[in-house]
């Protein structure tokens, strides 16, 4: 499966929660702020990061190598249980490309995410913290580890929908062979620090 319908299907999956959510919150939202003690929200997101440039030996072909031109993109989606404002705990997939000198790593990241202090569906904007575990899905030669932390801003647009914006930081590693290649090690391990943004729905 290529990247391209990787980004298709999270966009469907987006395009129909969100609709669903939306359609929730005009469905008596008085009786559900007050009654519900555990909210559910959806968040589709946009992700641009910078990886730093990796010192590698000069026999190395360097269009396999994390050079200065390596970003990653993404798109995701992920949902969230938030208990009484005082937890959010939630899961997640996207679609992810790692731009190396000249070639490119796709991958499915999928994962944990833990928010402390959630605000529920709020009314004016606030920042919040988050941190992510997780593991990677594709074409890979192995699953390697997915560390991802976030620190936002968000603001309220109508109820039950507020856009947010995001700093990351993240940390993963890569297992991806390349044929023909004198790369001796099929290992990427990075950090990495970027931005990221969209939309989060409340029901």
């Amino acid at each position: 499966m290529c990247l391209n319908k990787h980004y298709i299907l999270v966009l469907i999956l987006t395009f129909f929660l969100s609709s669903f959510t939306f359609a929730q919150g005009l469905n008596d939202q008085e009786k559900n702020r007050s009654a519900n003690k555990i909210e559910i929200s959806f968040k589709p997101q946009f992700s641009a990061i910078m990886v730093p440039f990796e010192d590698y030996p000069a026999s190395r072909n360097p269009d396999y190598e994390i050079g200065s031109n390596s970003r990653i993109y993404g798109l995701e989606i992920s949902a969230t249980l938030n208990y009484k404002s005082i937890i959010g705990i939630g899961a997640g997939i996207g679609s992810e490309n790692l731009l190396l000198e000249n070639e490119n790593i796709e991958y499915l990241p999928v994962f944990l995410e833990v928010t402390p202090f959630p605000a529920a569906n709020p009314k004016k904007g606030f920042a919040s913290f988050s941190g992510r575990v997780g593991t990677h899905l594709g074409d890979l030669d192995k699953k390697g580890i997915y560390l991802r932390a976030d620190l936002g801003y968000y603001i309220p647009l109508i109820d039950h929908i507020t856009l947010y914006f995001k700093v990351l930081f993240t940390h993963q590693t890569l297992y991806k062979s390349f044929p023909d290649i004198e790369r001796l090690s099929n290992k990427y391990s990075f950090n990495g620090i970027g931005f990221g943004f969209g939309l989060e729905f409340y029901l």
